[in-house]
C-alpha cells in the first residue's frame, strides 16, 4: 500500500474524521487488480436464536422477541449456516482461532483471557492446566499478515481480546492490522455509554473520544468508525480491504440503547428482555449502516460479508430479580455460553458474497470458525506456506453450491476449564471442563469431572437429551478413537489431578 495512503487512513481511523485523505496528491502508483473486500462482522455472545431468522427448522419464541431486518436482508442474498460453530464456548479462544486458523486445542489459548479468577481449588474437582494466557505470539502466522501480503488494507474496529494486558497481541497492530480502533486486551466494555468505562480502568474502551460530546452509544460509535473508514477507503484507495468490525455487544454489562428501550417495554417485555432486545436491534442497525455504506460507495457487489458470533448466548445470568433474571434463551439447544452442550458453541452465521451467493440458501453442513482463516485466504487468492498447519477447511465450496466438505482435521472443542464460579456451577452443572468432537450427525462429548462420555445424534436430538453411548457403542468408539488420536497429535492438555498434579486421562468409554 502507498505509504501516504496508509498513514492517511490511520489518521482517519484515529480521529473519526470522515475524509481526511482528500488532501493527498495521488492514489497508489501501481494499479492492482481489485480482489474482493472482506468484511467480518462479529457479535459478542450472540446466541444461535437471538434474531428474527429461525436457525432451526421452525421459528421459536426467541426469534419473535428480536427485530433484525438487516440480518434478514443479508440472508436474502446469502447463505444461512444452520450448523455453524464457534471454536469455543467462550470468546478469546474463538477469536484467536479466527486469526490463526488453529483450534484452541492446538494453540492452548483455551480460555477467555486472562481467565476466571474465582473459587478456590476446593470449589473445583480438578486444577486447570497451564495454558497460553498471553494469547497469540509473535511466531504465529495471522490472518491480517496473510491478507496484507495479498495487497489488502487491514483494520479491526472494536473488541480484540487476543492477548493479555501488556502481551504481544493485546495491540492488534502487532499481529498485522494496519489500523486498530477501540481494540485492546479487555473482553468487555466498562460501559456502553460515554466515556465507555472509567478512564484508566482496565475495561475502558480506548480511542473513541470524538464521540463523547454527543453521548453516542458504543455500538453506534463503532459503526460510525466503520462507515467513515469505508467512505475514505472507497474514495482514496485501489486496494481491497479487510475490516473486522467486532462489536462489544451483546456482552455484559447489559445496557439498553436509550432510543429503543421504551419500544420493547411497550411490547410487554420485562426490563432485562427489553434491554437485551434493544442491544440486538442496535447491532442489527449497525449491520444495515455498514451495508448501506458499502452500497453507496459502490463496494457492496465486491465485498464478501461474514456475520458470526464468538460463542453461544449468555443464558445463565445478565439480569436480576427486579428486572428479570435472564436475557435470552438458546432453545432448543441445551444451556448456552460456557456450557458443554450445543448452546455454548452453536452460533448464527450468515455469508453474502455477491456473484457467488446470489439467492437465499440454508446450508446444514457443519462449519466452525477455525474455517475462516483458510476461507479468507482463498477469497484473497493467497497460497499459504507449506509448513503452515491449519485446523480449518475453506467453506467456499459450500458458497458455490457444494453440499459437503472434506475435512482433514476433525471439528473439536476443548475446554479444560471451569468457566464460572461455584455459585453458577451449582445451578448449571453442565458448565464444566470437557472435550467434544462432531463427525456427521454425531457428537461425542467427554466430561472430565464425571469421567464419562456422551454420544448424541444431533439430527434426531438437537437438544442432546438422549445419550446413546450405550445403545450405539460402535459409533461411540469410532468418535472416541478419532478424538483421542487428534488430541495426542497436538499434545492436548487435560485438567490436573489436585493431589498428584498430573494430567487426568484422555477421553475414554
Amino acid at each position: 500500500m502507498n505509504s501516504k495512503l496508509k498513514i492517511g487512513v490511520q489518521l482517519m481511523a484515529a480521529s473519526m474524521i470522515a475524509c481526511p485523505l482528500s488532501s493527498m496528491a495521488k492514489k497508489p502508483e501501481r494499479k492492482i487488480e481489485k480482489k474482493p473486500n472482506i468484511l467480518l462482522f462479529v457479535v459478542d455472545d450472540m446466541g444461535w436464536q437471538d434474531s428474527s431468522i429461525p436457525m432451526w427448522g421452525a421459528s421459536v419464541p426467541t426469534n419473535r422477541l428480536y427485530q433484525t431486518p438487516n440480518m434478514e436482508r443479508l440472508a436474502s442474498k446469502g447463505v444461512v449456516f444452520t450448523d455453524a460453530y464457534a471454536s469455543s464456548p467462550v470468546c478469546s479462544p474463538t477469536r484467536t482461532a479466527i486469526m490463526t486458523g488453529q483450534n484452541p486445542m492446538r494453540t492452548r489459548i483455551s480460555n477467555w483471557i486472562p481467565g476466571e479468577r474465582v473459587g478456590k481449588p476446593k470449589d473445583q474437582k480438578y486444577l486447570v492446566p497451564k495454558w497460553n494466557v498471553p494469547g497469540i505470539s509473535k511466531s504465529q502466522l495471522t490472518l491480517p499478515q496473510v491478507l496484507k501480503q495479498a495487497g489488502y488494507f487491514t483494520a479491526i474496529i472494536g473488541k480484540g481480546h487476543l492477548g493479555d494486558k501488556g502481551a504481544y497481541a493485546a495491540d492488534p497492530k502487532n499481529i498485522g492490522f494496519d489500523v486498530s480502533v477501540a481494540s485492546h486486551h479487555a473482553g468487555h466494555p466498562g460501559s456502553y455509554y460515554v466515556p465507555y468505562g472509567k478512564p484508566k480502568s482496565s475495561h475502558h474502551v480506548p480511542g473513541l473520544e470524538a464521540f463523547y460530546k454527543d453521548s453516542v452509544y458504543l455500538t453506534d460509535a463503532l459503526t460510525s468508525v466503520a462507515v467513515n473508514m469505508i467512505d475514505s477507503l472507497s474514495t482514496h484507495s485501489e486496494n481491497p480491504f479487510f475490516i473486522d468490525l467486532s462489536h462489544y455487544a451483546l456482552h455484559t454489562p447489559l445496557m439498553e440503547h436509550p432510543e429503543l428501550m421504551d419500544k420493547y417495554l411497550g411490547l410487554g417485555y420485562n426490563r432485562t428482555q427489553a434491554r437485551y432486545a434493544s442491544m440486538v436491534e442496535s447491532m442489527d442497525a449497525s449491520l444495515g449502516r455498514v451495508m448501506d455504506a458499502l452500497q453507496v460507495n459502490g463496494q457492496l457487489d465486491n465485498t464478501a460479508i461474514f456475520f458470526i458470533s464468538d460463542n453461544g448466548g449468555l443464558v445463565t445470568h445478565g439480569g436480576n430479580k427486579k428486572d428479570g433474571p435472564y436475557a435470552t434463551s438458546c432453545f432448543p439447544l441445551r444451556l448456552g455460553k460456557g456450557g458443554s452442550y450445543e448452546g455454548g458453541i452453536r452460533i448464527p452465521m450468515l455469508v453474502s458474497w455477491p456473484g457467488v451467493t446470489s439467492q437465499a440458501k440454508r446450508v446444514s453442513e457443519p462449519v466452525i470458525t477455525d474455517d475462516l482463516f483458510t476461507t479468507f485466504a482463498e477469497i484473497a487468492g493467497v497460497t499459504l506456506p507449506q509448513d503452515y498447519v491449519s485446523d480449518g477447511t475453506s467453506i467456499t465450496p459450500l458458497l458455490n453450491g457444494k453440499k459437503h466438505l472434506k475435512r482433514d482435521v476433525p471439528m473439536v472443542w476443548h475446554y479444560p476449564h471451569y468457566w464460572a464460579g461455584p455459585s453458577i456451577r451449582r445451578i448449571y452443572p453442565d458448565v464444566k471442563p470437557y472435550t467434544a468432537i462432531r463427525i456427521g450427525d454425531y457428537k461425542l462429548l467427554y466430561s472430565y469431572d464425571e469421567g464419562k462420555a456422551e454420544l448424541y445424534n444431533l439430527k434426531e436430538d438437537i437438544a442432546e437429551r438422549n445419550n446413546i453411548v450405550l445403545s450405539n457403542p460402535k459409533k461411540a468408539k469410532e468418535l472416541c478413537d478419532k478424538l483421542v488420536a487428534h488430541m495426542k497429535s497436538v499434545d492436548a492438555q487435560t485438567p490436573l489431578d489436585r493431589e498428584t498434579g498430573k494430567p487426568v486421562a484422555y477421553p475414554h468409554l
